[in-house]
């Protein structure tokens, strides 16, 4: 539910105020340059490590960064860099296309960058901490040390608990309400022969059979995963947990697993990755002292009931996300799925899962799995607490929401509006592939008329677009060339060669599974060799299932004898001069030299545009209103009061000039917003806010003064606007 409230200037000029304040409090700044042994460490030199490295993989298949300068005779080599939005690799991509106009592009790995949305969202929600505590239940049957010795004493408790407990037994009895809630069974089948044959299946139960899957943080959507296998068998999970520790003599009273402050991991984490990685380390540590070992510490854990609905929570919202990344991962092999893919995300193909999050509000049986009561009533006593309760469950479920949707839209701006956007000219659709020579028309159309009649600050905001890097450029001249009316076949080439390139998370993805098959877990060696690295990775069937050229699939798995491991792997030493640099041997070729020169040049004053994830998002947010300056034939002073649509505030919704219908603020930058529109509904004395269902992409909002109205919305259970209760 929400409430409107119209903020007056002062609140606008008290918002202002603490946004200077913080601009100006800030200490960042640019660090001085170190020594190590009478010579100087240069400048990013962890980037220009990773370009040596690159360099040199390069080297083995005859390329260079070298290889990819403009080239007099038409043709042209193009690299696409398909990596995580790592600081080094942005960097690095962002010197080679801008500093040294090489025809590099860069393509975010999308099964990094969706793992890593859905990790920032948990961090700023405050309930990375909370998943790290996850990760260690879903984990119990792997240890102690990565062995199975828990897991053989689960299996052998839920066997003996077959075979001997009572369908009357008391532990039973208090747990059989809750585990007919995780199947979806009615509270009356609560009688003695349902749990006669809850003990016989027991031993058949998924979590007694196998360890599951293994959850870890940098595992991609292994929490999803392992939550999932987990769910409908969570209580069960826990009654043999408690058995288990009850039989070792790790518990002797029930206030030892049910006490209030027993392993109840909370949600008020710090936001920031490390610091919550640090708080769940320091909470667990803090746990064992006061547990006989880790496993009693997570059967605490399974039997607070609060940690169930937040750890449903976590995985109601964030299972649309982690489907559509598995599925994914499953097609993106061939070229042709691929470039299908790309294509698709160019066109804001995202949005359906966008509207699966935000479906995910009204699934009233999955909200009540979640804590939430929908009887209107409610039998306990304390009225006000209970209503607290259910109010603090929606306005959790409602912020983890929020900012799941906040960085991966964030995040698909760089397909919709940066380089990302050439890909739709490959959709298979006619209509489609119209829209991106119209949107690619108006980037062209944009770019030339801030350069030409633009003001300074109009300009200011084209550094570092994708528009003026080599690549995109050469494209919106070619298309230029048809007045954007068609693809010309070159070009077409060119881009299906750019979008249908083997993507670094299905060769990340195979490669570390077929190491953890073939490695050995044991305290001596998890290490896989690079003979056996070879052979695992070479197999025919593996090969076949890419169905690409460049992959060719033969018969022979064995190490080649020509095969160098010290060439592959293995750097030169390098003869480094008192400033840092590396010295340029005299027997040097010339292709040589110019790759050491473009190596080196990184280190030097940076003379190009160098930018975070964030500030990328930040620049085509910037461009979309250089579009609407250019497209209303506008005053280019307009560019200078933007920065109002910095103050809208996310998660609010506003009331535009002239508009009767709000927008969803979803994310704010600089100079627009990404809106999601919407409609009010009247709903007694209040007001509802209910976002359009079907919608093909976000809208970017504009403002210029403060005549915006700011509509505060606060999420609320049902039971606070049925009439009993107010």
């Amino acid at each position: 539910m929400q409430k409107s409230t119209r903020l007056s200037e002062e609140d606008w000029k008290n918002m202002w105020a603490a946004r200077i304040t913080d601009f100006f409090g800030s200490n960042k700044g640019r660090s001085k340059g170190r020594a190590a042994s009478g010579v100087r460490e240069p400048e990013r030199a962890a980037t220009q490590q990773w370009l040596r490295e690159m360099s040199k993989s390069l080297s083995t298949v005859g390329w260079g960064w070298h290889s990819c300068s403009p080239l007099e005779d038409g043709r042209q080599r193009v690299l696409i860099l398909c990596t995580d939005q790592e600081g080094t690799q942005l960097a690095a991509a962002n010197y080679l296309k801008f500093g040294q106009s090489l025809f590099v592009e860069h393509v975010s790995d999308p099964a990094h960058r969706s793992h890593n949305d859905v990790h920032l969202s948990l961090a700023s929600s405050g309930l990375l901490s909370f998943a790290m505590w996850c990760v260690g239940l879903y984990n119990i049957r792997y240890g102690p040390w990565n062995k199975g010795a828990w897991f053989g004493k689960v299996r052998e408790t839920a066997d003996r608990m077959s075979s001997s407990m009572s369908p009357s037994d008391p532990l039973l009895v208090t747990f059989f309400p809750d585990i007919l809630v995780d199947q979806g069974r009615s509270d009356t089948e609560n009688t003695e022969d349902a749990r006669r044959s809850f003990l016989a299946a027991l031993p058949n139960m998924g979590f007694v059979r196998s360890k599951g899957t293994k959850a870890s943080p940098s595992r991609f959507n292994s929490l999803s995963l392992a939550h999932a296998e987990l769910d409908g068998e969570w209580s069960a999970f826990a009654l043999v947990l408690v058995v288990l520790a009850i039989g070792e003599g790790w518990s002797s009273a029930a206030s030892d697993l049910w006490s209030p402050e027993s392993a109840a991991a909370g949600d008020a984490a710090p936001s920031a990755r490390a610091a919550a990685k640090a708080a769940a380390r320091k909470a667990m540590d803090k746990e064992r002292g006061r547990s006989v070992n880790t496993l009693h510490v997570m059967t605490k854990f399974a039997c607070n009931p609060d940690n169930r609905f937040l750890a449903r929570l976590v995985f109601f919202v964030t299972q649309p996300e982690a489907l559509r990344c598995s599925r994914m991962l499953q097609v993106l092999r061939s070229q042709k799925a691929t470039i299908e893919s790309f294509a698709g995300w160019a066109h804001w193909d995202w949005m359906a899962t966008a509207q699966e999050h935000v479906a995910r509000l009204s699934d009233l049986p999955g909200l009540q799995r979640l804590g939430l009561d929908f009887s209107l009533e409610f039998t306990s006593k304390d009225l006000d607490a209970a209503l607290a309760s259910q109010d603090a469950i929606a306005r959790k479920l409602v912020l983890v929401t929020h900012r799941l949707l906040r960085f991966r839209a964030g995040s698909q701006l760089s397909s919709t509006n940066g380089w990302g956007a050439t890909a739709g000219l490959l959709h298979p659709e006619e209509t489609r592939r119209s829209a991106s020579l119209s949107f690619l028309q108006e980037v062209h159309m944009t770019l030339e008329k801030t350069e030409q009649n633009g003001s300074l600050e109009a300009k200011r905001l084209l550094e570092g677009h994708p528009g003026k890097a080599p690549l995109m450029a050469k494209v919106l001249k070619e298309l230029e060339a048809t007045s954007f009316l068609a693809v010309p076949e070159g070009t077409e080439a060119l881009l299906r060669s750019c979008w249908g390139g083997l993507l670094n998370s299905k060769l990340v993805e195979d490669g570390n599974k077929i190491q953890r098959e073939a490695e050995q877990r044991h305290s001596t060696s998890k290490t896989l060799g690079r003979v056996d690295g070879w052979y695992s990775l070479s197999r025919k069937r593996l090969l076949e299932s890419y169905e690409r050229k460049e992959v060719p699939c033969g018969a022979l798995c064995h190490l080649p004898e020509s095969f160098d491991a010290e060439t592959w792997f293995t750097s030169k030493k390098r003869r480094l001069s008192k400033d840092g640099s590396s010295a340029l041997e005299s027997n040097m070729s010339v292709a040589e030299k110019q790759e050491a020169s473009i190596v080196e040049g990184v280190t030097k004053a940076r003379t190009w545009a160098s930018r975070t994830p964030e500030s990328e998002q930040d620049v085509l947010a910037s461009f979309s209103l250089l579009a609407k300056i250019v497209r209303d034939k506008a005053d280019w002073g307009k560019a200078e009061l933007a920065w109002h649509a910095s103050l809208l505030p996310e998660s609010h919704a506003v009331l535009l000039p002239g508009s009767d219908k709000p927008v969803y603020v979803v994310r704010s930058y600089k100079h627009a917003a990404l809106a999601w529109p919407g409609t009010l509904e009247k709903v007694g004395e209040m007001e509802r806010l209910v976002l359009t269902s079907e919608l093909s992409s976000l809208y970017w909002v504009h403002v210029f003064n403060t005549d915006a109205v700011v509509l505060e919305l606060e999420a609320a259970a049902p039971q606070s606007n049925s009439e009993e209760v107010s």
